[in-house]
């Protein structure tokens, strides 16, 4: 997950959830959308904008294999 400042990782049962931190999400903010959940808003990203944050983070989620395979569905 990227935010607009520094957060420890979270566990959440088995899985763990890690923050990246990005200095410039304000540059950025017309490609992140408000989005309503039944449990309140979320600020979601465009899908250009998750592809380049996969790129960008490669090391984070499992190589260039995965980042496809995402980017692909």
């Amino acid at each position: 997950m990227v935010t607009n400042r520094q957060l420890k990782p979270i566990d959440a049962g088995r899985s763990r959830i890690v923050f990246y931190y990005r200095k410039d999400l304000v540059a950025v903010a017309s490609d992140i959308n408000p989005h309503k959940t039944d449990s309140g808003s979320m600020q979601l990203a465009s899908p250009e904008l998750t592809a380049w944050d996969l790129i960008r983070y490669t090391q984070a989620n499992g190589g260039i294999n995965q980042i496809a395979t995402v980017i692909t569905s």
